[in-house]
């Protein structure tokens, strides 16, 4: 199963909650809350999936993801597919496009970030677009268009960055050019992975550069790495699944909003 955290930002803390997992399966889609939920009592649970401790289930994407992505009868449906790296027949292509775009609008503060998955041979990969590189120097953008595809960068730990302590801050090669950040959301375990005095491979590549792009979908790059032995993603209790108690045991019950 694939994967996404649906991450909520307090309207009052302003910090980020992971509030629930939206995961897809063969032909299926989950939906299900997690202990984030309960973090704040400024938290309203999402339409016509108001149990906090409900698994829900559907044969299509839910309603409340699936309109936070652009429609595929939009002109620039085509153009923005093309910038995410997929095309018109990729399989499930919306979960990919909410995998990569975050389903963020002005108007709220909701998001989504994919678990890191292990992959079959043992490693650590995600894909990011590189975050910030509007608020790097002049030449930063115009650097970028001179990336090319598989071309290699560097990841940086920025222990000092007085705004984040778990910053990692991405450039290229050759001339040294600092081109960005990893998303802040990937950050902290990334860190937790590059430290690791056992990593003995890690890689960061370009998968796509689109010049006629927002700076924000400029760059598409993937980091892989060796998988730590007692890594695991995300270990923090507000990413437990609501419909399980504290041993594991489930307590909920399923919903199909497919049917309902």
């Amino acid at each position: 199963m694939t994967t996404l955290y649906v991450l909520w930002q307090d309207p009052v803390s302003r910090l980020w909650h992971p509030v629930g997992l939206l995961g897809h399966s063969g032909s299926r889609y989950y939906f299900q809350y997690t202990r984030g939920a309960l973090s704040s009592k400024h938290f309203e649970p999402f339409a016509r999936m108001r149990d906090l401790r409900t698994k829900y289930e559907s044969e299509s994407l839910f309603p409340t993801f699936a309109n936070r992505l652009i429609s595929k009868n939009r002109p620039e449906y085509k153009n923005m597919i093309s910038w995410l790296g997929l095309n018109a027949e990729t399989p499930d292509i919306q979960f990919h496009m909410l995998s990569l775009l975050g389903g963020q609008r002005e108007t709220d503060k909701i998001r989504m970030i994919p678990r890191p998955e292990r992959s079959s041979s043992g490693t650590f990969n995600i894909r990011f677009f590189v975050h910030g590189l509007r608020y790097m120097v002049e030449n930063a953008a115009e650097e970028a268009t001179r990336l090319e595809k598989g071309e290699e960068l560097i990841l940086g730990l920025e222990a000092n960055n007085p705004n984040d302590k778990d910053a990692i801050s991405v450039a290229k090669t050759s001339p040294g050019c600092m081109l960005g950040y990893v998303p802040r959301y990937y950050a902290h375990d990334l860190r937790k992975v590059i430290q690791d005095k056992e990593c003995k491979r890690l890689n960061v590549k370009v998968l796509r550069v689109n010049p006629d792009a927002p700076l924000s979908m400029r760059i598409l790059c993937e980091v892989e790495s060796t998988w730590p032995d007692d890594y695991v993603p995300f270990i923090s209790e507000e990413y437990w699944p609501l419909d399980k108690d504290i041993n594991g045991n489930n307590n909920a019950h399923r919903r199909n909003l497919s049917l309902a």
